[in-house]
């Protein structure tokens, strides 16, 4: 099984057999605020990076699960389920990550911060637990502690908690 995650700046795909995570850099404006922009170039994107790293497999079915962080429209998650269409022998999912986690949990994905399927504006004071990968972790945790008065703790394998629990 593989899980993807889609930010504005990478494709983050964990192998769930092997424990290994995979980042790739996409060009920009392919996908903005979680909205697919050019869809034929990150299938083709995809496509390559399905091969690079050996994902296809003529004979067995690959299991994909599209993590989400916020709600999102009909539309939207019929374009991110049919990334896969062009390749055969694949069964996707979508999963809302909240499904794995308790309410008191902030997730990170990218450069976004997400607080109950939505982005993060305001928040009551308490303990939550900040999950997820970014290359200013330490500095967002920092600042959603003054900002928001808050104190925040974090998993030891916080960058591959999320695709471990689903």
């Amino acid at each position: 099984m593989y899980i993807f995650e889609f930010t504005d700046k990478e494709i983050r795909i964990y192998n769930k057999k092997k424990n290994q995570l995979y980042i790739e850099t996409i060009p920009p404006n392919l996908i903005v605020n979680n909205k697919i922009y050019d869809y034929l170039q990150l299938v083709n994107l995809l496509t390559k990076i399905l091969n690079k790293y050996k994902i296809l497999n003529s004979i067995f079915r690959i299991n994909i699960k599209i993590l989400i962080f916020e709600n999102m429209s009909p539309s939207d998650i019929y374009l991110f389920k049919n990334l896969f269409k062009v390749i055969s022998n694949v069964s996707i999912e979508i999963i809302s990550v909240y499904r794995y986690f308790n309410d008191k949990t902030i997730f990170i994905s990218g450069d976004k911060i997400y607080y109950k399927n939505k982005l993060l504006k305001n928040i009551e004071e308490g303990i939550f637990t900040l999950v997820g990968i970014s290359e200013d972790f330490e500095l967002v945790k920092e600042r959603l502690e003054k900002k928001h008065k808050i104190k925040i703790f974090e998993y030891e394998n916080n960058d591959t908690i999320i695709y471990e629990k689903v």
